[in-house]
């Protein structure tokens, strides 16, 4: 019997050091601590790779982005110096633009493998790789991006750029390996997730094709195992028989899958390693410079409030009881662009600001690569609006407000729960009617809500294209796209202002 392992990171999304950007403290993730596991378990019989969501996310990324371009993705340093053998792309590997992501992959000494993506209708790489280690035995690799990318990015960062569908795609290129070569296994490198629950094949979320895991495994035979992606999940498990793996985001988690050969018997088995206790200073040190230089801009002072802070202590309760830090979101979104509503979401990990605002309370806070775009929706279409956002809350046995299983599973979505501003807004929540006959008294400019009247709506951009299922946005005509950074629009504002007063009213009621 002998044995092959395959290591994996994905959804890394530029997060390097074991320190949180909010708040400097030791967290327990990093691809620092990452390495350290890495190191332990890796042997000549094992490949390292990354599947996507690598070069977007973190406020050292986001500074590289603005500051220091042309020069080499600190990523890409990293990758190299932790010798990655191939990577995947992810959806947010285009949020800079194609060109951006094209330069890291040249960066890289690694093998970029994604096979579905196209530009000028070309495809860019081979369907599959094949990999043989020194044991002898050999393997196929197959990667592809969700194709779903084109719903949410903006079409001036994928000019030319077109991607394969992901399940035709990776049919297409099981069938290619399975006519042309003599493979050991055959692993599928996925930036996508999976749509049906995996034990029962219950659909989990709206089949809009983001996530085509499941039928993955259940529909092409001939694949050992799944490397997954992009729902940001903890799996090590089997899909239809078949292996799989899917790691937490921000470097929480590697994943390993050995498979073993007894004869003719093939057996796949998937782990999640936790990050090691201690970290390799060698890699830190080869973004040391350009991590200095974040943390002196992030601690850059933009302005002040007039009172008090914005911190968010209790996230929950600040979805419950509209916080002052999403009055303000909405202030800001409502000021760049003169709509009579702004919707904004908190994301699922939020900070707030300190009395003194800085880069780093506006990066914590808004962690989105968005721009805005402002939509003419009828007022039918804004209460369609509201219904959504309002099956956000459910109550439990005791009769308290929680989070509805749908926003849980199969991952955290709380970024799908948008609260609305504007001026004489307001609006009731009944969280124990039915879905999509919870939302009473909705007044804009204080009157009522006329369903036939046509609103000016600002949201991001992700929203605007319908993202989180919000069909009401698609049959919305587009107004105006502002291409600016939220994150730019939010300091802007700060820096022009100087001392900030939150227009903050409790106008959105939440009731039993």
């Amino acid at each position: 019997m002998d044995r092959i392992r395959i290591l994996a990171t994905s959804d890394v999304h530029g997060y390097v050091t074991p320190f949180s950007y909010a708040n400097r403290k030791e967290v327990d993730g990093g691809l620092v601590k990452i390495a350290t596991q890495i190191e332990a378990l890796r042997d000549e019989n094992t490949i390292l790779v990354d599947n996507g969501d690598t070069i977007q996310g973190s406020p050292m990324l986001y500074y590289h982005h603005l500051f220091r371009s042309e020069t080499t993705n600190p990523m890409a340093k990293i990758l190299n110096a932790m010798k990655y053998d191939y990577v995947n792309t992810g959806n947010h590997e285009f949020n800079y633009g194609y060109e951006n992501a094209k330069k890291y992959y040249e960066d890289l000494d690694a093998k970029w493998i994604c096979g579905n993506i196209r530009y000028s209708n070309e495809s860019i790489n081979k369907p599959y790789v094949v990999h043989s280690f020194p044991n002898g035995r050999k393997i196929a690799l197959i990667a592809a991006v969700t194709d779903y990318i084109t719903n949410w990015e903006q079409p001036k960062n994928i000019v030319n750029v077109t991607f394969d569908k992901v399940f035709d795609f990776i049919s297409n290129a099981v069938s290619l390996v399975k006519t042309n070569e003599q493979v050991d296994a055959i692993i599928v490198l996925y930036h996508g997730g999976y749509e049906k629950d995996l034990e029962t094949g219950v659909p989990t979320e709206a089949l809009t094709g983001e996530n085509v895991g499941h039928r993955l495994c259940s529909e092409i035979d001939g694949i050992t195992a799944v490397v997954s992606g992009h729902q940001h999940r903890s799996i090590a498990g089997y899909c239809e028989g078949v292996c799989t793996t899917q790691t937490a985001f921000n470097a929480k988690e590697l994943a390993m899958i050995d498979i073993t050969f007894d004869g003719d018997e093939i057996k796949a088995v998937p782990s999640l390693i936790k990050p090691a206790a201690t970290y390799s200073e060698a890699l830190l040190g080869l973004i040391e410079d350009i991590e200095l230089e974040t943390q002196e801009w992030l601690d850059k002072p933009l302005g002040e409030l007039d009172e008090g802070d914005l911190l968010i202590h209790d996230i929950f309760d600040a979805r419950v009881h509209k916080h002052p830090m999403v009055s303000f979101l909405n202030q800001v979104q409502l000021e760049r662009s003169g709509a009579d509503l702004s919707g904004v979401a908190l994301a699922n990990e939020v900070v707030g600001f300190n009395h003194f605002i800085t880069m780093r309370d506006i990066v914590s806070t808004y962690v989105f690569p968005n721009t805005l775009a402002v939509l003419e929706m009828t007022g039918a279409n804004v209460l369609a609006y509201l219904e959504q956002c309002a099956e956000y809350f459910d109550l439990d046995e005791e009769g308290n407000f929680k989070v509805s299983k749908h926003f849980m599973e199969p991952k955290p979505q709380h970024y799908n729960y948008d609260m609305i501003d504007g001026e004489g807004v307001r609006y009731t929540i009944h969280v124990g009617n039915p879905v999509g006959q919870r939302v009473s008294d909705v007044y804009v400019k204080n009157e009522p809500l006329d369903m036939n009247k046509m609103y000016l709506v600002v949201v991001n951009n992700y929203r605007a294209t319908g993202g989180g299922n919000f069909e009401m946005f698609k049959v919305s005509k587009v107004h105006e796209e502002i291409q600016t950074d939220v994150v730019e629009c939010i300091a802007d504002y700060i820096q022009k202002v100087k001392v900030i007063h939150v227009n903050h009213e409790d106008s959105i009621k939440v009731v039993k």
